[in-house]
């Protein structure tokens, strides 16, 4: 929406400001502004490009939201898979990020989170959701959890009975996407190991009180 208004305002406003018949120099003022609604357009495209969201990659403990310039072309050249090899440009690809099990690996993973880059950005840890996938559900936060607590409880309930859905089989996690101060919740059905949707909820204050809970 923010490209489409950029370009009405570079083509057809500029247009209608400056036209004039038989003024000299028409020609010239079209075709800059021509070019500029253009070279807007192609950056906007690049910008756009870049961001798009490639992964979503499900830990043991958060899942991420992936963007095309989040992961490097060598981290991806790293991965095992084929399908993790590459970014894609028909939606983000579902994979699991099980903990490494090995002692190098983690020892790695901890070094590059030290680093500032987390398992989200290194495909070599990925794993076909559909196999690996009950492995990080499970150790994830229990749906009553959110129901449990007055911050989560309404927006909970309603999400739950809206799609018949039994809490019992039903685990969620932090989701963390373009704006990390801003965390949603996704929920997954462990039976099936699917995605059941996102709740426009923070579920750290759920979460924390859970583990406290538990502790």
């Amino acid at each position: 929406m923010l490209l489409i208004g950029i370009d009405l305002v570079l083509g057809p406003l500029l247009t209608l400001i400056v036209y004039r018949h038989g003024k000299k120099g028409m020609a010239f003022d079209i075709a800059f502004i021509a070019t500029v609604q253009v070279a807007a357009l192609v950056y906007g495209m690049s910008v756009i490009a870049e961001s798009r969201p490639v992964f979503v990659v499900v830990s043991k403990d958060m899942t991420f939201l992936t963007t095309a310039s989040g992961v490097s072309d060598a981290d991806l050249a790293a991965a095992k898979a084929a399908d993790f090899r590459r970014r894609s440009w028909t939606g983000p690809l579902l994979v699991a990020a099980p903990e490494p099990d090995t002692a190098k690996g983690r020892e790695e993973l901890m070094d590059s989170g030290l680093a500032g880059k987390d398992i989200n950005a290194l495909p070599k840890f990925f794993a076909p959701f559909d196999k690996a996938g009950a492995g990080v559900i499970q150790n994830s936060l229990p749906y009553r959890a959110l129901t449990a607590h007055a911050s989560t409880r309404a927006l909970a309930d309603s999400f739950a009975t809206e799609r018949g859905l039994a809490i019992e089989n039903l685990y969620v996690q932090p989701l963390r996407g373009r704006n990390p101060e801003k965390d949603l919740t996704i929920v997954f059905d462990l039976r099936d190991q699917t995605v059941v949707g996102v709740i426009a909820v923070d579920p750290w204050p759920a979460l924390e009180a859970h583990k406290r809970g538990t502790d």
